[in-house]
């Protein structure tokens, strides 16, 4: 059980030459919990409530949005009921008729992941979810710069990989003026998408069992979680699935570690999927694209192709990631800027 810090025994200002000070970011525990403000349980039992009550409310946010939108449209006579409901139970069926409802569902749930977030922050762990999420907002365009250019670069080189391979064949090319609309719908659901997932598991479940375990075992845990989170999705009982998907949150994890903000690793998260789909016209953990810059034929392999869930799923995927999870750190500390510049 976490045992309650004294307030006569709080931990020592921040050296401004370590490390972790070189963001103008306090120290770890200094940033996760004040010492005069201990949390209320153990950081196993937070994680685990807190996990639950993210399913019950961000479920609950979604059923109110789809009832909500579902009425709307019956009233404006624009679909029936029931038309609109089979859309919320099939998402991922590649329909462009879905987006509307999609995005409605996730900025309902982005919602619901903030309010449970802050909720858990607040009253449980005594601690501010923007401080050590968020602020200072100074940098925050330059970190979602590098997010996107790394994994944009990060997917071009999986599908490079496999064009040149000969595993994917490009049939056809979306027009400039549908490829613009594409990116931009995409980035609209793919950015509150990424939100979710990592104010989830990188704001709160990694900086909770990271107070409480160290690092390394809150970043292997909280990448466990991640990975165990996709298996609603199709295709996804399959060991290379759960390998991919584990190795992509210790990616976004150290992404997190290396900024102690969000900015990075939700820009990040973002980028990689519409790479990998809107643009390349791959599969994005198991779920098709209702529309795609790229119009691809996957002929290769599954263990090079991840078959049906995707790219994640095969092993050009793991070895990229492992190479960009050390560029990531990398990049993140050496052109972000330091405290005072």
């Amino acid at each position: 059980m976490d045992e309650p810090v004294s307030p006569s025994e709080g931990p020592p200002p921040p050296d401004e030459s370590s490390p972790a000070s070189e963001h103008g970011v306090p120290q770890i525990a200094a940033r996760l919990r004040p010492a005069t403000r201990p949390a209320v349980l153990p950081a196993a039992l937070r994680v685990f409530l807190y996990m639950l009550s993210w399913l019950f409310l961000a479920g609950l946010a979604s059923f109110v949005a789809t009832l909500s939108y579902a009425l709307l449209m019956v009233v404006s006579g624009r679909g029936d009921l029931v038309s609109i409901l089979q859309q919320a139970i099939q998402p991922s069926s590649g329909r462009l008729e879905n987006i509307p409802l999609l995005l409605v569902n996730t900025v309902a749930e982005l919602v619901g992941t903030v309010l449970v977030t802050l909720l858990f922050t607040t009253f449980l762990d005594r601690r501010s979810f923007l401080v050590t999420s968020f602020l200072p907002v100074r940098g925050w365009g330059r970190q979602c710069a590098l997010g996107f250019a790394l994994d944009a670069a990060h997917m071009s080189v999986v599908f490079g990989t496999g064009f040149l391979a000969g595993w994917y064949q490009v049939t056809a090319t979306a027009s400039p003026a549908n490829a613009v609309f594409i990116l931009g719908v995409a980035l609209l659901v793919a950015l509150p998408a990424a939100a979710i997932e990592e104010i989830t598991m990188r704001g709160y479940v990694l900086p909770v069992l990271e107070e409480r375990y160290g690092t390394v075992a809150a970043v292997v845990a909280n990448s466990l979680v991640f990975a165990l989170l996709h298996l609603a999705n199709p295709h996804s009982l399959n060991p290379m699935v759960m390998a991919g998907l584990f190795l992509a949150g210790v990616y976004f994890s150290v992404a997190y570690v290396a900024t102690r903000q969000l900015w990075l690793p939700i820009c990040g998260h973002a980028m990689w999927n519409i790479m990998e789909g809107p643009v390349y016209g791959l599969p994005v953990s198991g779920l098709e694209m209702p529309a795609t810059v790229l119009r691809v034929t996957v002929h290769g392999p599954a263990w090079g192709t991840g078959g049906s869930f995707g790219p994640e799923a095969g092993v050009p995927v793991l070895v990229t990631t492992l190479a960009w999870t050390g560029l990531v750190w990398w990049a993140a500390r050496r052109l972000l800027p330091r405290s005072g510049e």
